[in-house]
């Protein structure tokens, strides 16, 4: 490893332009599909629900992979700047973060009768925790990959691309979630299910490797920096850039959503009195909108930039969220998780292009980190005000107005924003 930065040659990245959108595309939707299989916001809760699991755990599980891959970043920033090839570790951590699904899958298919309960709710929480570490590691060498293989004007559509292709397999995925568990509910079903993300992780990692990292020419590097020093600066990068701060704030409203999202298909079985194969019904429909919303957010964003988008998805939240409280009929609450669906990839394209264009040259990968890391405390705010609030009063109209109430300060930092597309 030299002692100088690289800097992207910008003739061979653009002689692998069409490879490398290709690859990256190609890789990620089968990566968010294989996920789908045991999608964290409509499965995996009322999983860990129907087998008496405390309601913490419940509110927990959408965010479990999330703050995985939100921790490491932070203490790896320093490591991932000193970096002039950022493929092979990505390579290298993300065998191991697929892994965890097939230890899990045949766990659980060995606890058919349920006789263990506490291994069944354990495997089902470690799998997306330990995958979400292990992306961790190298989830900001992946982003600085993707910036030197992605053109600017591209990155809203190849995120949408990859949103795309995964909405493809996640809507087979929820007819597959609803066959397996009307045959093997249970354990055993839930079992499968993990095998099926493996499998789909494994097949991604396969195409992961055809992506060509351009070759570099190499400038001088600034003084490399320690693990101590690099965390003392951080605070000073918060403070001495304004769009980054207003990203932090928006990022920690928003981020309250998470107060009702775990029982929102809790809330509709229960409201419509459906068996556990429903679920597969609200995962076609979520799919199905995130299809839609793919395609005009990766329009929107490449052509208008990441702010319209972004302003879309926080106003169906809103909009969902209040719509779901008088809900009471089949077509309603499949209509609102197509919505959801929609406003939900809408908002991580948009946050997703946003968050690259505001971070900042050699300190990027600090900049991604405390971009990671605020949603940490945030999320876990977010989950054990879902628990409190559930436990205690066990209304849904409860948690679903406070999170309406918490993302509308967003909606005035984002107007305050400037246009952030011209600092790629």
């Amino acid at each position: 490893m030299c002692d100088c930065p690289c800097v992207t040659n910008t003739s061979e990245r653009t002689r692998y332009a069409g490879r490398n959108f290709l690859a990256h595309a190609v890789e990620g939707g089968i990566y968010m599909g294989g996920i789908a299989f045991v999608n964290a916001s409509t499965l995996l809760p009322t999983a860990v629900k129907e087998m008496n699991g405390p309601n913490w755990l419940v509110a927990l599980m959408p965010i479990l992979m999330g703050i995985g891959f939100l921790l490491p970043p932070i203490f790896t920033a320093h490591l991932i700047e000193r970096l002039d090839k950022f493929k092979p570790v990505c390579i290298i951590t993300g065998i191991f973060q697929r892994l965890p699904f097939l230890f899990a899958g045949l766990l659980l298919i060995y606890m058919t009768d349920q006789s263990n309960t506490t291994l069944v709710l354990l495997a089902m929480a470690l799998a997306p925790l330990f995958s979400g570490i292990f992306g961790g590691l190298s989830v900001t060498a992946w982003q600085q990959l993707l910036l030197r293989t992605i053109p600017p004007s591209r990155r809203s559509s190849i995120f949408a691309w990859r949103f795309i292709i995964s909405c493809v397999i996640g809507i087979g995925a929820g007819w597959v979630v609803k066959f397996e568990l009307e045959r093997n509910p249970g354990p055993y079903g839930y079992g499968m299910l993990h095998l099926y993300t493996f499998a789909f992780l494994a097949i991604s990692m396969i195409i992961f490797t055809t992506i060509r990292e351009a070759t570099d020419r190499i400038e001088p590097r600034k003084k490399r920096k320690g693990l101590i020093e690099n965390l003392r600066l951080m605070p000073k990068f918060v403070t001495q850039d304004r769009n980054l701060r207003y990203f932090l704030i928006m990022k920690a409203f928003g981020n309250m959503c998470f107060i009702m999202v775990p029982f929102m298909a809790i809330y509709a079985r229960a409201v419509l009195q459906k068996p556990e194969s429903f679920l597969g019904d609200l995962q076609i429909a979520f799919m199905v909108g995130a299809f839609a919303g793919n395609f005009i957010s990766g329009w929107v964003g490449d052509h208008y930039g990441c702010r319209p988008v972004i302003w879309f998805s926080s106003l169906s939240f809103i909009g969902i969220a209040i719509w779901s409280i008088f809900a009471h009929s089949d077509i309603e609450f499949l209509a609102i998780f197509t919505l959801f669906g929609v406003g939900s990839y809408a908002g991580q394209i948009g946050w997703s292009v946003l968050n690259l264009d505001i971070c900042q040259g050699d300190n990027r990968a600090s900049y991604l980190a405390i971009m990671s890391f605020i949603n940490i405390p945030t999320l876990l705010l977010a989950s054990a005000l879902a628990a409190v609030l559930w436990n205690g009063v066990e209304s849904y109209s409860t948690v679903t107005i406070l999170s309406v109430l918490f993302l509308l300060p967003p909606l005035y930092y984002l107007a305050k924003l400037p246009d952030t597309r011209e600092k790629a």
